[in-house]
């Protein structure tokens, strides 16, 4: 789900988007498992997305709370693919544009909701949603792609990896939970 926590989400709104994410983790990812086993991954952006724990993984191995804020692809051509992060396609940090505003707090989430205590781990990270921030949506949406890309399982890291494209099986949706409109690009 690629989730909107930018300013203007403030006050009622920010409180309404909690309640809404909550609603979809349950309906989703109910308590007791059905025949279909579905996984959700949280993707929160603002001016930028925090990489949290993935961090290192998507930004060409740089350490550093400073370099978890990511921001649009180093070479500009491969910014609408899915394309594993690594080289030229990692993600770019802060440091690599000029006054670029922070990330949000919340952390990305990697598709949970197969395994004992994911639902849980999915209502905690919403409990860390706060508005702040202007509004790249295009990175919300890219991060949504990326969550649920099989070219990124290396960076996930899950027991279960993603399922391939077109497996005849899996279904794949991105949900999107937004007030605004897209005004911010390279952070600024």
């Amino acid at each position: 789900a690629q989730l909107d926590v930018t300013g203007s989400m403030g006050g009622q709104k920010i409180i309404d988007l909690k309640e809404a994410v909550r609603d979809m983790i349950d309906v989703v990812t109910p308590d007791e498992p059905g025949p279909q086993r579905v996984r959700l991954g949280l993707a929160p952006y603002a001016a930028g997305v925090n990489a949290g724990r993935f961090a290192t993984a998507v930004n060409g191995g740089r350490t550093g709370a400073a370099n978890r804020c990511t921001y649009e692809r180093r070479d500009s051509e491969l910014q609408d693919t899915d394309v594993a992060p690594v080289g030229m396609a990692a993600l770019k940090v802060r440091s690599d544009l000029s006054s670029a505003q922070a990330c949000p707090t919340a952390e990305v989430v990697e598709m949970l909701g197969d395994r004992s205590g994911d639902k849980t781990k999915l209502l905690n990270a919403v409990n860390t949603f706060t508005a702040s921030g202007s509004t790249a949506g295009h990175l919300g949406t890219a991060w949504a792609a990326y969550l649920v890309s099989p070219n990124w399982n290396n960076v996930w890291g899950l027991s279960t990896p993603i399922a391939p494209y077109n497996d005849g099986k899996t279904l794949k949706f991105m949900i999107l939970m937004t007030d605004g409109e897209h005004n911010t690009i390279g952070g600024r």
